[in-house]
Parts: C-alpha cells; sequence; structure tokens
C-alpha cells in the first residue's frame, strides 16, 4: 500500500483553450501543470513522469519555468535521490514525461505496450520531429541498449508493485495510462487524459485527444473506481494539495 504522494512542478506551459476543452473556450489560453508524482510505501519508491531533458533540442520550445537546478536536484530537494527510486511509470510517451528517464539507475521502467507498438509501427505516417516528440532519440537509444533489460512493457490491466497498478486509458495517446495508488485515503487514479477537472465532470474531452470515445470510458471508470482523480496537467492540484503534499 502506498501511504506517502507528493507532487512536484516540473514545468508549465500554455495553450489554447480548445487544448484543454474540446471545442470551448476559442479566445483564451490556459495554463497547464506538468506534474512529476512521488509514490512511497511498502519499500518502494515509485516515480510517475520525469520531466523534459534539460537538452531537448528545441523540442519543447513552449514549456516554462522548468525546476532551476533540473528535475534531479528538486527530487533530491524532497529527499529523493535517484539511486533510491524502484519504479518508474510514464504516462505518455511525450519528451515532457519521459525525458530523464535513464537518471534512475536501479529502477524498473514501465511503459505502455500499446504505446510502444503504436511508436514503432503507426497505424498512421507520423514525422521525424513527432517521433522525436514522443520519444527523444537519446532516451530511445537507451531504451533499445543498456536500458532494454529493466523495461517492461504493461498490458492492458497491469501490476506495477504492492497497492499500485496500470491501465491502459488511450484517449490523449495511445501510451496513456491510469496509475492507480491504494492509500490509507481511499484510491488515487493519475493519469494525462484529464487535463482539468471539468474534462471529467462535464465528459468534456481535450482538444488534443486522439479517440473521444476512449476518452468517455475512462471518465466513467474513474468516477466509479476511483475515490481521487489527479490530472497530471492540472493547475488547480497545487490549489487542492498546498506545497504539492496529497498523502
Amino acid at each position: 500500500m502506498i501511504t506517502r504522494i507528493r507532487c512536484l512542478r516540473v514545468g508549465q506551459m500554455r495553450v489554447p483553450g480548445p487544448e484543454v476543452l474540446a471545442m470551448d473556450r476559442f479566445e483564451e489560453t490556459l495554463p497547464l501543470t506538468l506534474w512529476m508524482v512521488i509514490l512511497e510505501g511498502g519499500g518502494e519508491t515509485i516515480l510517475i513522469n520525469t520531466g523534459a531533458r534539460a537538452d531537448d533540442g528545441g523540442l519543447l520550445p513552449d514549456l516554462r519555468n522548468r525546476p532551476r537546478d533540473g528535475v534531479l536536484a528538486a527530487l533530491e530537494d524532497h529527499g529523493v535521490k535517484p539511486g533510491l527510486v524502484t519504479r518508474v511509470i510514464v504516462t505518455p510517451l511525450q519528451a515532457y514525461a519521459i525525458g530523464n528517464l535513464d537518471q534512475f539507475p536501479n529502477a524498473r521502467l514501465y511503459l505502455s505496450r500499446r504505446g510502444w507498438i503504436d511508436f514503432h509501427a503507426p497505424e498512421w505516417p507520423v514525422t521525424r520531429s513527432d517521433r522525436g516528440r514522443a520519444i527523444p532519440p537519446p532516451i530511445l537509444e537507451r531504451l533499445e541498449s543498456d536500458l532494454w533489460e529493466r523495461l517492461i512493457l504493461t498490458r492492458d490491466e497491469d501490476v506495477v508493485a504492492p497497492g499500485v497498478r496500470v491501465s491502459w486509458a488511450g484517449c490523449h495517446h495511445r501510451s496513456s495510462l491510469v496509475v492507480w495508488a491504494k492509500t490509507p485515503g481511499g484510491r488515487y487514479a493519475f493519469t494525462d487524459t484529464v487535463f482539468y477537472g471539468a474534462n471529467l465532470l462535464r465528459d468534456q474531452p481535450p482538444g488534443v485527444a486522439e479517440d473521444r470515445a476512449e476518452c468517455l470510458r475512462v471518465y466513467a471508470r474513474l468516477r466509479k473506481q476511483a475515490e481521487h482523480v489527479v490530472g497530471l496537467y492540472d493547475p488547480a492540484v497545487s490549489e487542492r494539495y498546498p506545497d504539492g503534499i496529497i498523502l
């Protein structure tokens, strides 16, 4: 069981309103906050997402307010040393989520099997830049070489550790997941399919969803099975959980 949960801000951006709420807020730009989540309990230290690489090569020109001294320093400020991280879950496969995946030398690395297959054999053609924004080339090279033996491609429903499981979500990207954490305070769900609480409350997917029907299915499941839903881009997380402390 997970007994401690913290959220760490690893970047911010502003996007057109319809990216957050489909066919809505056309005259606005809306803020997004990228969160890394630290789950602890039962001898495990599990990260959800790793933030962007410091040298992302312009893949993320709009990403602002990254940790001043880098993601690893920010983690250490929270008492988390890279070598003590036991597992890392990435959702979705995007440069802002997977950029520091190679910095945790003792962690098992969890990616969506469906997302991995789609990256290598997409149904529709993609550009070189699209691939680079999904998995930056230095990370891809390591995933296909020395990190391969620590890589675990998750099934549609899979257990990561006691009290932590993942389910494939789709909706936003082929690689999008829901991470479920059992805690003394109920079941938490962390996902990139929910940008703002309004997505879930109104059944209004983000405009950058790849499949609206998948969004509606995952929203129905979240309402049914989770006591607490945390959107991995939602700036309101800092209001709901001051200093990023959930448990």
